[in-house]
């Protein structure tokens, strides 16, 4: 049905505006809740995650929404 689906795409950013990854989920459906889950080593701080959206009809939507994320700790990869 129309409507029903849109292109979604995540940016993950330094609050100082830098990209460091760019994730995208290609199309999904709508009203929903969706998750994602991946692996990203990035140094300790905080950082910005945004989520951009476009309907079938190429149409972005009106107001992208963004979330902070923390990075508390980074695993070590040492064995011992």
């Amino acid at each position: 049905m129309w409507g029903r689906s849109a292109v979604v795409s995540l940016n993950v950013k330094t609050l100082r505006g830098k990209t460091l990854k760019t994730i995208n989920l290609r199309q999904r459906k709508t009203h929903l809740l969706l998750s994602y889950r991946f692996r990203c080593t990035p140094p300790r701080g905080t950082y910005k995650f945004l989520v951009f959206a476009k309907d079938l009809a190429g149409i972005r939507q009106t107001r992208v929404r963004s979330n902070k994320l923390a990075v508390k700790w980074k695993r070590s990869t040492d064995p011992s």
